[in-house]
């Protein structure tokens, strides 16, 4: 019993020490102007709600960087407004959120001579609808999925989630091989569930190719999502 509260507390730590390093900033005025930054991008649409979710993070060099607070000089624009919310917990550090589909052009601000601004649009999102059809998961990981919408790219990955509760399971599938139409919900993607109501989530992510106005060559990326939802019944 003692080596197993012993395991359990080396597993908590190392948990926290990660979550440390990867909530690791600095502040932007800290930063010499010479030094590139990267821009990490992303536009998630959330069609079920009709909401546009824009998500920044800036990171010192490139994209294995520390990532930055923008401070003093500067900031960051979405469509020329201030961001909703700012949190370093998440690997996005701002965020904002409209209320109808629309494109979203990013303006950062490195200080006062120098800017760059780069476009996300929804026509470049590759959609994607569950099936009015589909309305039950099995617990013994039989259930397939087949999605609305093309086929998985290369560039493509689609995220499911399951949320009864307070549990939630969570997996994905890569778009490694161009084809792929529809995901095994297997028991990583069910684990902690119970019978009963749940909400289906999938996302569907596309990084887009090349950054528009970068700092340095081809420093940064642009990602594009849409999300949608669906009660089901796990059974």
């Amino acid at each position: 019993m003692k080596k197993s509260k012993n395991i359990l507390n080396i597993g908590l730590t190392l948990i926290a020490l990660l979550m440390i390093f990867s909530c690791e900033n600095r502040d932007s005025t800290d930063l010499p102007p010479s030094i590139a930054v990267y821009q990490d991008l992303l536009v998630r649409y959330q069609t079920n709600t009709k909401n546009t979710l824009a998500k920044a993070t800036f990171r010192t060099l490139d994209k294995n960087g520390t990532r930055l607070v923008l401070k003093g000089e500067s900031k960051i624009l979405f469509n020329n407004k201030k961001y909703d919310k700012f949190s370093t917990i998440f690997d996005y550090f701002y965020e904002w959120k409209e209320k109808e589909l629309i494109d979203v052009e990013f303006n950062y601000v490195k200080n006062k001579t120098i800017s760059f601004k780069n476009k996300i649009s929804f026509k470049e999102a590759s959609t994607i609808e569950i099936p009015t059809s589909f309305n039950k998961v099995k617990l013994d990981g039989t259930t397939k999925l087949k999605w609305k919408g093309s086929p998985l790219q290369k560039n493509e990955e689609i995220t499911i989630s399951f949320h009864q509760g307070d549990k939630g399971a969570t997996g994905g599938v890569k778009g490694v091989d161009k084809g792929n139409e529809e995901i095994s919900i297997d028991g990583l993607f069910i684990k902690g569930m119970k019978k009963g109501k749940a909400i289906l989530r999938l996302i569907r992510s596309k990084e887009l190719e090349g950054i528009q106005q970068s700092d340095g060559k081809n420093n940064g990326r642009r990602t594009v999502e849409v999300e949608v939802t669906k009660e089901v019944i796990v059974e």
